[in-house]
């Protein structure tokens, strides 16, 4: 008969994640943005997010595809 491994306990967490510190409008921010930068491979200038200027808001949000000519 083979011999048994007997493996200790799986520890349990006893500190909150990384991200508990975050408000629920700040984790959808990084999730909006990071999705919006690996789907249209475009990155934003500089960081944090909420500084950026209204021209680099709109650099980084536009998307060529749905952009209508006037």
């Amino acid at each position: 008969m083979p011999a048994t491994i007997v493996r200790p306990p799986f520890p349990h967490i006893t500190h909150d994640p990384p991200w508990s510190w975050m408000d629920d409008d700040d984790q959808l921010l990084i999730m909006l943005v990071t999705t919006w930068a690996l789907s249209s491979g475009r990155i934003p200038l500089r960081l944090p997010i909420d500084e950026l200027t209204e021209t680099e808001l709109i650099d980084f949000w536009a998307d060529d595809k749905t952009r209508t000519s006037t």
